[in-house]
């Protein structure tokens, strides 16, 4: 079973002098019996049991455990050697005074994995005369329990060894014989090795001792003749003999002996019952010692049962050691309460730290969206406007060679299948908003409405009109009077409840002059207001047809924007954001309303269209171009060059088909700066109509070729219809030109230009250019014009690429750094809508989806916003935390390690306080897994309980910082969500991990033997 083989040991003295431990060992034991080893302090006893027990390694030789060579094993095959094999029982008992005495038993049972059986434990309490103790503690029991208990929880997992290490040096002398009893009768079927200094008990009870002096064996004796287990059994003052017929010379001599030592006299019985009672009680050895045969003497005792034991057990596999979470989490909360000062300030600390970690997390993995829907949901914000924009690249360049590229963005509008796919993305709540004008704001009066109290929050001006789609469900539902929405005509509105009470407060006016009573909702449909328009001096009337339920948050409700001056005026800058990102004062207009009455409110500030093409930009006068007949033509705004090498081409129309590229003495002027010239040409051409075919055919023409000189000149041409005989505009409307309308102007508006081009129109081919300080530049022959541009700043003259840069040298123009933008949007032809209203979504989820859609680009560069009054402030606060985020990332960890110190300043110290269980769980045969378990478990309670109280702290203190900042920025900035909930926890997860397993990482690579050598 076990051997032991030139075994040699070396100690350090705390003074660095080595000292020998063991010298040249050898000893075989047999698989069953008692073995006592002896010897005087310092002798090497104790680390004999050692190693043989596992929990400490030779520095040379080997131990041979079931045939295999310790020199194979590893740290964890000792230790499952220990698991499997082993059974230890100590002097101080050592019992862990956290379970009850069936746990302490149960749990040698458990470390191997097996399910724990309460009769085996039972019975085993019942063997070492401990039945009734189960659920007693190891505090109310004598050393004499607790020493069996001991043995107990070292016989349950049925060990073929046992090894005691002066099991009765801290007993009396009679709990000393009944333990060494218990282990005697043990012997009988297993290994028993038991360490002591008392001689007495060695002969007594051994059937084999070892003695040891200077760590060399100098005496190894073996019980001969019958001895324990034989015919003739001694127990103290009594003996008895199993078969007397059998009795040999040797037993009666041996009789003869004891006899001979008692005083007194003696009785001799045969009957059945003293026969029993006299065998029950352990036998105390007899016979005599002699020298124990060696391993080369196979007839010695020890030799041959090791060798047998050898062969019987080697096939056995050896356990690994399973600690039961349980167990664990019992030992590590018995951690927690050791200290309980050390433990409120670790808490205190730990919980300080981790919720500043907390709150800087919910800034350095900041979600943009998760804080807009937060400020949103606690700002009662009810309406937002989605604003169509498109996104471009600004490229740089240094001379002509690409220097540096950045992303921009500008507003469009949008179309109505843009709208249209906004509602059924996001629900019929969303409607087109439009107010005739590619600005950012403009209103509309109600003429006939009185004026408003100068102290009160009502308005009777529209914020601009919002077209119904065909799904009007959502706002069928807002109704306050009975209105047919897909009824509406082209001069009938719907208006909110806002703008009823601002007219109930204000006053309506009807056609007679006489006020309209307005009481209720139902009061104002079928009245007229009347609104003017920017085109016409004349109020334009609409027929109101119903009211909506939409009102102005509950902030306004009372329309009184209070006494003091400032407050008034803060409110009434707050009314007015809320009036520009909602439809709170939108008119609600059919479909057909927008081409109805565009004559009516059109404005005229020009269109959208992004800025596409590289050129060198002039300042005014830097350049002027000069006709043959000495006429200047309207100078450029710009300079470029062809072939075109970045961003986009204008349109070109060349004299000469297939030119693509310019000689140095040529250049393409802009059509504008052509357009006075060509206007001439247009009228000689319509006076000679007239005298041809007569003054319609001639207007016919002049109408035609107005547009397309449009068309040429910026893309677009507004068609004005007027009444003969006033003058006053009609109806308007602006038309873009597609592909198709534009190529057709060019060759209408070419073919004029052919015409008299050897007339007294015709355009001077050659033009003199001249700096703004008189400089000749050359003479440059015209090669063609660009056409369609809608931007005086697009309107460059092309040339090539070398004449471009010694031009623009000679102009004063800083060739070494220009830029350009490129985009892939292309302003539509029915882009009209300003923005598209939505009701914000109560679901957190689906205000979360449109936010989160807000800025997605599609493959035109068009991505949508979202405005509110509270839109710049978030926006600012992004830019900010986001510029910021990796120092709060990193204050965070700085927390995270803070937190991780404390925790493993207090684990250390736990386990200095815990080296007795230590102790004696490695010597039942636990792991270090096992031992980082029950540490894990008390980090991880300290962990949890800083992490729920962290978390409720994080709360707190973000629900406060939150309303602090709604007061200044009206942004809730703190949003401690789920994503850092789990960061929090996976921090204190790796916190509580990192501050266990470094200390206990320092246990594991201590030898077992120095735990133990801690009890």
């Amino acid at each position: 079973m076990l051997e032991i083989r030139d075994i040699r040991k070396t100690y350090q003295t705390k003074k660095g002098t080595p000292t020998r431990a063991l010298d040249g060992v050898s000893l075989t034991f047999p698989a069953r019996g008692l073995v006592f080893i002896l010897g005087k302090s310092g002798s090497g006893k104790s680390t004999l049991l050692n190693i043989c027990g596992g929990l400490d390694r030779p520095d040379e030789g080997e131990i041979v455990v079931r045939g295999r060579s310790s020199k194979d094993f590893s740290a964890e095959d000792f230790d499952s050697y220990r698991n499997t094999c082993v059974g230890f029982v100590f002097q101080e008992y050592n019992v862990l005074d956290e379970f009850s005495v069936e746990d302490n038993v149960a749990l040698a049972l458990e470390l191997q994995n097996k399910p724990r059986d309460a009769q085996r434990i039972a019975r085993i309490l019942r063997d070492v005369e401990l039945e009734g103790f189960a659920k007693r503690r190891p505090n109310t029991l004598s050393g004499g329990q607790k020493q069996r208990v001991a043995i107990a929880r070292a016989l349950v997992k049925d060990p073929q060894i046992i090894l005691a290490d002066e099991p009765t040096g801290a007993l009396d002398s009679e709990t000393g014989r009944q333990v060494l009893d218990t282990l005697q009768k043990l012997s009988a079927d297993k290994l028993v090795i038991v360490v002591s200094h008392d001689r007495e008990f060695a002969e007594q009870y051994a059937d084999r001792i070892v003695e040891l002096q200077d760590g060399k064996v100098i005496s190894d004796v073996t019980r001969t003749g019958e001895g324990c287990g034989a015919n003739v059994r001694f127990c103290e003052d009594t003996v008895s003999v199993r078969d007397c017929a059998r009795l040999t010379e040797e037993d009666f001599a041996s009789i003869r002996r004891f006899l001979s030592a008692s005083k007194g006299g003696a009785a001799i019985s045969c009957s059945r019952q003293a026969v029993a009672a006299a065998q029950e009680r352990t036998p105390r050895a007899g016979g005599q010692f002699e020298k124990t045969a060696t391993a080369q003497d196979p007839r010695g005792k020890g030799a041959s049962d090791g060798a047998a034991a050898d062969g019987a057990e080697s096939g056995q596999a050896l356990i690994r050691s399973h600690m039961p979470f349980r167990h664990a989490f019992r030992m590590g909360a018995s951690c927690v309460r050791l200290r309980p000062l050390r433990l409120t300030f670790t808490i205190l600390l730990s919980v300080l730290a981790f919720t500043l970690f907390g709150l800087f997390s919910t800034l350095a993995f900041y979600d943009p969206v998760a804080t807009a829907a937060r400020t949103y949901r606690d700002a009662g914000q009810e309406w937002a406007m989605l604003e169509n924009n498109y996104r471009g690249e600004r490229i740089t360049f240094r001379g002509t060679e690409l220097y540096d590229t950045e992303e921009y963005t500008s507003g469009t509008l949008f179309t109505r299948a843009e709208a249209e796919a906004l509602r059924e993305r996001f629900g019929s709540s969303v409607i087109a908003c439009f107010h005739y004008s590619s600005m950012s704001e403009r209103s509309f009066g109600i003429v006939n409405a009185g004026a408003v109290d100068a102290q009160s929050l009502y308005s009777t001006t529209l914020t601009g009109f919002a077209e119904f789609g065909e799904d009007t469900s959502y706002w069928e539902e807002l109704l306050l009077t009975d209105t047919d929405l897909t009824a509406l005509g082209e001069d009938d509105i719907v208006i909110t409840a806002y703008t009823f009470r601002s007219l109930r407060q204000a006053g309506l006016t009807g056609a007679d002059g006489e006020a309209i009573p307005l009481e209720n909702y139902g009061d104002i449909v079928g009245q007229t207001i009347e609104l003017r328009g920017e085109t016409s001096d004349e109020a334009v009337p609409f027929v109101v047809r119903g009211v909506l339920d939409i009102e102005l948050p509950d902030d306004f409700t009372s329309a009184d924007g209070g006494t003091d001056a400032q407050a008034h005026n803060e409110r009434i800058a707050a009314r007015d954001e809320l009036l520009s990102y909602g439809v709170y004062a939108a008119g609600f207009v059919s479909p057909a309303f927008y081409d109805a009455h565009s004559a009516d409110f059109l404005a005229r500030d020009g269109s959208i269209r992004p800025s596409q093409y590289f050129f060198f930009e002039l300042s005014g006068g830097a350049l002027s171009i000069g006709a043959a007949d000495g006429e200047e033509l309207d100078a450029p705004s710009a300079l470029a060059y062809l072939p075109i090498r970045y961003g986009r081409s204008p349109a070109f129309a060349f004299f000469d088909e297939g030119t693509g590229s310019l000689r140095d003495e040529e250049i393409v002027l802009p059509f504008r700066s052509l357009l006075p010239q060509v206007q001439a040409m247009a009228e000689a051409e319509r006076a000679a109509i007239a005298q041809r075919e007569g003054e319609g055919a001639a207007q016919a023409f002049a109408a035609d070729m107005e547009r397309d000189l449009d068309f040429v000149a910026e893309g677009s041409h507004l068609f004005l219809e007027k009444d003969e005989e006033t003058g006053e505009i009609l109806s308007s409307e602006r038309v873009y030109a597609d592909d198709a309308q534009m190529q057709a102007a060019r060759d209408a508006v070419l073919e004029l230009i052919e015409r008299y081009e050897w007339t007294e129109y015709a355009l001077g081919r050659t033009y003199a250019l001249r700096s703004s300080v008189g400089t000749a530049l050359g003479e440059y022959r015209l090669a063609g014009f660009t056409y369609g541009t809608v931007s005086y700043s697009q309107n460059a003259a092309y040339f090539s690429e070398s004449s471009c840069l010694s031009v623009a040298q000679s102009c004063g123009l800083n060739t070494s750094l220009n830029s350009t933008e490129v985009t892939s949007y292309t302003f539509p032809a029915d882009a009209r809508y300003n923005g598209c209203a939505v009701a914000l979504p109560t679901d957190e989820g689906a205000l979360r989806e449109l936010l989160r859609a807000a800025g997605q680009a599609g493959a035109d560069d068009t991505f949508f916003t979202v405005g509110t009054p509270l839109a710049y402030d978030l926006e600012s606060i992004h830019h900010t935390v986001g510029v910021l985020s990796g120092v709060f990332l990193a204050l965070g960890v700085v927390m995270a390690l803070l937190a991780m110190l404390l925790l493993f300043n207090f684990i250390s110290v736990s386990i200095l306080d815990k080296k007795r269980e230590i102790g004696i769980l490695r010597a039942l045969g636990a792991r270090s897994a096992d031992v980082f378990k029950i540490f894990y478990s008390e980090s991880a309670i300290i962990a949890g309980l800083c992490f729920l109280l962290s978390m409720l702290a994080c709360f707190l203190v973000c629900a406060v910082l939150n309303a602090t900042l709604a007061g200044v920025l009206h942004v809730s900035a703190f949003v401690f969500g789920p994503l850092s909930w789990l960061v929090m926890l996976g921090i204190a997860l790796v916190t509580s991990l990192a501050a266990t397993f470094l200390p206990v990482y320092g246990i594991a690579k201590r030898s077992p033997v120095e735990s133990i050598r801690a009890l």
